[in-house]
């Protein structure tokens, strides 16, 4: 499941097929915007239903760049940091295991894309830890 993504428009045919064969369900970020978190997080519920174990790996691209200038690839129309947030919180007590990925320090505009980084993971863990206590 891919959720968040904008520019898959140019995607070559032969890759669009091949996610298409194995399953991959997308949800670019208009979708997620347009229908809301809510809608997405039951979406996302209804692709992984049977899985035994999930393990979520987060983009920070996924991002519009004005919620984080300092990633390696710039997604216009991004999705907020606030709705990656939600979606996060509210997939931590499903998650066995997570990554975020594409942080450069080295084009963050101030240190702006490393601290929302770190504040991710930190929701994340306090969100997860919740789970393990209930």
């Amino acid at each position: 499941m891919r959720a968040g993504r904008y520019a898959e428009l140019q995607l070559p045919v032969i890759e669009a097929l091949h996610r298409y064969e194995i399953g991959l369900a997308e949800l670019p970020a208009r979708t997620v915007r347009r229908c809301g978190t809510e809608w997405t997080f039951a979406r996302i519920g209804e692709v992984t239903s049977g899985a035994d174990h999930i393990f979520l790996s987060v983009d920070m691209d996924v991002l519009d760049p004005a919620h984080a200038p300092g990633v390696g690839w710039h997604e216009p129309d991004g999705l907020t940091s606030g709705e990656l947030l939600d979606l996060l919180v509210a997939l931590a007590p499903r998650v066995g295991g997570f990554a975020l990925n594409e942080v450069n320090p080295l084009t963050d505009a101030g240190p702006k894309t490393t601290i929302l980084a770190a504040n991710l993971v930190f929701q994340f863990a306090v969100a997860a830890a919740v789970r393990n206590e209930g």
